[in-house]
């Protein structure tokens, strides 16, 4: 289940980066990519 939540928010922050126009849905996507990578490590 952790793993799904992980996933979904991988695809999201993928998606706000694609289509985020501002600067600041950027910082925030990097800030929720980076989250979900060490908690995937971490969970690993």
């Amino acid at each position: 289940m952790k793993y799904l939540f992980y996933a979904i928010a991988l695809v999201l922050a993928i998606y706000f980066m694609a289509t985020g126009d501002d600067i600041r849905s950027d910082i925030y996507t990097a800030a929720v990519f980076v989250m979900s990578y060490v908690e995937l490590r971490k969970a690993a």
